[in-house]
């Protein structure tokens, strides 16, 4: 999966360039890589004064030479309301994450420290290099310690870590915001495999790759 860097020089640019459609937020861009109809991608957008580097899953549409055109991922709408409060300057600039968070799936194995033995499967729905956001239906409470292991191919990855937050419910009342119930996990180990964690989310990041 190819992440495509969008940077706009305004807000008012951004805001020309993005609209709410029928299935989510779209934007069209001018690039010299085109993005084929259904191609799913990671797109960082830039903007001014918005200093949290935003990595947003998308899908590719129909668009004229020169431009290309992408969908984002309903999952988004959040991040999407968030960049569109930045350009017009309902938000503030930065939720002062000092790591990019990236969207990606990403098969997860977690149990409570102190019962091993009731392991759940699960997926992420956004990872950094000191944390996680993990789906679950019923998370634990908060401050609960996990034994985590995050399964990328044929890696494995075994991570300590805390629940720091939780969402319990699902809500799609407005086209802007959607809740996605789970468990903002943070990473509290700090041993070889934490650091082979953070070195394959450099590689994406330096790549551009999944």
């Amino acid at each position: 999966m190819r992440i495509l860097t969008v940077s706009f020089e305004s807000a008012p640019a951004f805001l020309r360039a993005f609209h709410w459609g029928p299935e989510g937020g779209e934007v069209v861009f001018a690039t010299r890589a085109s993005v084929s109809p259904d191609e799913r991608v990671l797109v960082e957008l830039r903007l001014p004064g918005m200093w949290e580097r935003m990595l947003l899953g998308a899908v590719g549409l129909p668009a004229h030479t020169d431009h290309a055109r992408v969908r984002f991922l309903p999952e988004e709408r959040m991040s999407l309301a968030f960049a569109q409060g930045v350009a017009e300057g309902h938000s503030p600039p930065s939720s002062g994450r000092r790591h990019p968070r990236f969207p990606l799936s990403i098969r997860t194995e977690w149990s409570a420290t102190a019962e091993p033995r009731g392991r759940i499967v699960s997926a992420t729905f956004d990872v950094s290099a000191t944390g996680a956001f993990v789906h679950s239906l019923a998370p634990p409470r908060v401050g609960t310690a996990l034994d985590v292991v995050m399964c990328t191919g044929d890696r494995r990855c075994p991570l300590r870590a805390r629940v720091a937050r939780t969402r319990t419910a699902l809500s799609a009342a407005s086209p802007k915001g959607d809740w996605v119930a789970g468990m903002g996990l943070h990473f509290e180990s700090r041993d070889a495999a934490t650091r082979t964690w953070r070195e394959h989310l450099r590689r994406i990041d330096a790549s551009g790759q999944v």
